[in-house]
């Protein structure tokens, strides 16, 4: 599954408005994007503020400098929006994310799953019915969920055999 990244949040005016343009260049008569919401018109009149808001805050001055601040919350408003509407149009299909000028955020499910812990090992604690489970860390894996059977597997048991015991750090009740 593809997932598209804006990544504006952290841009300031001026890195704001070259990602604007480099959005619009690339939407700009892109066949897969024919409607957008809101429209690449809207999208200029928002980025051609905030350039002016830019030059005018250029020499200081509170309220040109909050001026400018608003004009690149519009435009980073304006831009989100059609980041949502550029995702819900092309789905999962990366392509068209890049070829609407947003990156695409690589996919971090493995595909394969998880392999069984390396160096497990159980050891009979000092407690009665209790074993210490160690293992080594495996790369990729974040928690590992552990199951016990009281019983034999061989023996016929009624219900669910395999049971996830109360467990603190990585001892486990019988």
């Amino acid at each position: 599954m593809s997932r598209l990244v804006k990544a504006i949040a952290r841009l300031n005016a001026v890195q704001l408005v070259a990602r604007s343009l480099f959005i619009e260049e690339r939407l700009e008569d892109n066949p897969a994007f024919t409607t957008l919401s809101p429209s690449l018109a809207e999208i200029a009149t928002k980025r051609e503020a905030l350039q002016q808001a830019i030059t005018e805050a250029a020499d200081g001055g509170r309220t040109v400098t909050a001026q400018r601040e608003q004009r690149r919350r519009e435009l980073k408003l304006a831009l989100d929006a059609l980041a949502g509407d550029v995702m819900s149009q092309a789905g999962d299909d990366a392509e068209k994310i890049l070829g609407a000028g947003f990156f695409v955020r690589k996919n971090s499910r493995s595909q394969e799953g998880l392999p069984m812990p390396l160096k497990l090992r159980a050891r009979i604690s000092d407690h009665v019915g209790e074993a210490r489970l160690d293992w080594a860390t495996t790369k990729g894996a974040a928690l590992y969920v552990v199951e016990h059977n009281g019983v034999s597997p061989t023996m016929p048991q009624p219900g669910p055999r395999w049971r996830r015991p109360r467990a603190s750090g990585r001892w486990f009740p019988g």
